[in-house]
């Protein structure tokens, strides 16, 4: 899923700031629900499996909620790591029952990718710009869109958006290039979060741009994982 949550500006200026710190411990911690989800419908899939979507219907409910209802985030952002961990357990093992050694690869690349994204951010060598900003919240939207479109296409017509699964060269390329937006969505989230703590944002406001990163690392994480199976189709 794409991450719009962290382009909410809050009104809470007072009192304990935010700290990076803070937000960083957050993430980590609703990583840790989603790992611990995965790994429960990885070992038991029978029992998820079968109501895939329910949970992936109710993840996007939740995370929709939770983008604007800030406050609300404490409690919304575990719940949605949770949901979309039961979703990773079962497309995770779907693909690792077909590719061996392919979760763990996109785990590494996603890690992998989000550490070298904060070097580059906190060292200046990428420099985030309001432009910048909006060009890739006008993608991130757009990305949002074709997989509202898609879900609903799956769920009411048994069909998909074309290119999006395919393992074609075209297919390919559209994971490359969602794969990049996803990737900038991560200097965007950086530097949100860099403001908000500049800003003394009040720090019952950290689970919420906790919650924003954990979206876009999810949402990174699918996409690579999609990449390599249709790469790995392929051959």
């Amino acid at each position: 899923m794409s991450n719009p949550v962290l382009e909410r500006k809050t009104a809470a200026l007072s009192g304990h700031g935010a700290t990076v710190q803070g937000i960083a411990m957050i993430t980590l911690l609703d990583l840790g629900f989603v790992v611990a989800a995965a790994m429960m419908a990885w070992q038991h899939p029978e029992l998820f499996a079968p109501h895939i979507i329910v949970m992936t219907f109710a993840g996007l409910g939740v995370g929709l909620f939770a983008c604007y209802q800030p406050k609300l985030a404490t409690f919304l952002g575990p719940v949605y790591a949770i949901l979309e961990g039961f979703l990773i357990g079962v497309y995770s093992l779907l693909l690792e029952t077909r590719y061996p050694g392919i979760v763990m690869q996109a785990a590494t690349c996603t890690f992998g990718i989000a550490f070298a994204c904060a070097v580059l951010y906190s060292t200046g060598i990428v420099k985030v710009t309001e432009k910048f900003m909006k060009i890739v919240f006008t993608l991130t939207l757009g990305v949002a869109t074709i997989y509202i479109i898609d879900l609903i296409a799956w769920f009411v017509f048994d069909t998909n958006v074309p290119l999006l699964h395919e393992n074609s060269l075209a297919g390919i390329a559209v994971s490359v290039v969602i794969i990049c937006i996803a990737t900038a969505r991560l200097f965007v989230d950086y530097e949100v979060v860099t403001r908000a703590v500049e800003q003394g944002v009040d720090a019952k406001y950290e689970p919420y741009y906790a919650f924003g990163l954990t979206v876009t690392l999810i949402w990174l994480y699918l996409e690579i994982l999609r990449l390599m199976g249709k790469t790995r189709s392929r051959k």
